[in-house]
């Protein structure tokens, strides 16, 4: 008798630091560093807000709401969970951002924009647009929207600038 492994999806595994941790001033300013590196300035940027659950784009305000999460998890086999602060920014900024015209149309007609192919969108699209990134932040920034569609259940085809990033080839 054969012994079959049932296909494991490779979710996060929820081990980057917790959105709940309160970002230090050594920390924030480390962030604040990071985001400048990429083309960010620091008025896109609030900390530690509360009643936000997690680092994300805000399009009404237009900043980014940067929590705890922001930390990456090297031990992690995820692309998302091994990200950098860069790559995260990256994907909120330079993914989510040029769509905000879109998004405030959604919040106004009260539809979501929570979906797997907007953050495989700001995967992608972070991962060819945003500056300063080196080539392994490109590579997890493409990984991250393979594991989106993945997650989603739904099936891609890479093109080649994907496998390019992704292969080196």
């Amino acid at each position: 008798m054969s012994t079959m492994t049932k296909f494991e999806p490779k979710f996060p595994s929820g081990n980057r630091m917790p959105a709940y941790y309160e970002l230090r001033d050594y920390e924030i300013q480390r962030i604040i560093e990071e985001a400048e590196a990429i083309g960010i300035a620091s008025r896109y940027l609030r900390f530690n807000n509360p009643n936000i659950g997690s680092t994300s784009y805000h399009p009404r305000l237009d900043i980014i709401n940067i929590k705890g999460n922001i930390f990456p998890d090297l031990r992690s086999p995820h692309p998302r969970d091994m990200m950098s602060i860069k790559a995260v920014l990256a994907h909120e900024f330079y993914g989510h951002r040029p769509y905000r015209a879109q998004y405030l149309l959604e919040i106004e007609q009260g539809t979501s924009r929570d979906t797997w192919n907007d953050e495989f969108r700001a995967s992608y699209m972070a991962a060819l647009n945003a500056p300063g990134l080196d080539d392994a932040e490109r590579r997890l920034l493409m990984l991250d929207a393979v594991e989106r569609a993945r997650e989603a259940h739904m099936a891609i085809r890479p093109n080649r600038i994907m496998r390019v990033m992704i292969y080196g080839y």
